[in-house]
């Protein structure tokens, strides 16, 4: 397991170098952050292997505590997710590497997980992470927000190649589901909205 940007950039560069030999069609992904240092370390020891970095993205913070901010806070949440695309778009730039290296969203979600004293993993963590599923805690917020991240990834669409809703089902799901049926919570109505409605043109407003 990689420890740092260095070790991180040399190991990518190795599996891409295998994976190309196996298969020269495939299109490489390396996990990243929007932290400037990492990005700038992989990129110099791999940047022409890789075809995508991805990066992950919580907003509304949630690892030891299980306090959902209020529907204001999230709206303000909102008008940060450019930044995070801003970012990784100037270190691309900075290396050159607009057009060949996009961006792939490939964990993101309003509120992030709740786990406290994850690293010992011990009862009571796994019994905090049934906060996850208080259904009630899923408000318009949530729907909005996914909204607000969808519109920024269609802004610029030029960078932003994927982005993934994490995860699909229960424990922070668009979906809760049980043995006694399904729940589709606000994101899912998002989802559905934009897959039927979406046009075939991105407007800059």
């Amino acid at each position: 397991m990689a420890r740092s940007s260095g070790e991180w950039g040399r190991f990518v560069k190795e599996a891409a170098k295998i994976m190309k030999w196996v298969d020269p069609t495939i299109e490489i992904m390396a996990a990243s952050t929007v932290d400037p240092d990492w990005n700038i370390n992989l990129l110099k020891e791999v940047g022409d292997w890789l075809d995508w970095i991805s990066i992950h993205a919580y907003w509304d913070i949630l690892n030891d505590i299980y306090k959902p901010a209020p529907y204001e806070t999230c709206m303000y949440h909102s008008t940060q997710i450019e930044e995070k695309i801003f970012k990784a778009g100037y270190i691309l730039g900075s290396h050159g590497l607009l057009g060949k290296i996009r961006v792939a969203f490939d964990e993101r979600n309003l509120r992030s997980w709740h786990h406290p004293n994850f690293r010992t993993a011990g009862r009571e963590d796994i019994l905090a992470k049934d906060e996850h599923d208080n259904n009630q805690d899923y408000t318009m917020a949530d729907a909005v927000f996914a909204a607000c991240f969808l519109n920024q990834c269609l802004r610029h669409c030029d960078l932003v190649g994927m982005a993934y809703f994490s995860p699909v089902v229960n424990t922070r799901g668009a979906i809760y589901a049980d043995p006694d049926g399904i729940v589709l919570l606000p994101s899912c109505f998002v989802f559905e909205l934009y897959t039927k409605y979406m046009g075939d043109s991105v407007v800059d407003t």
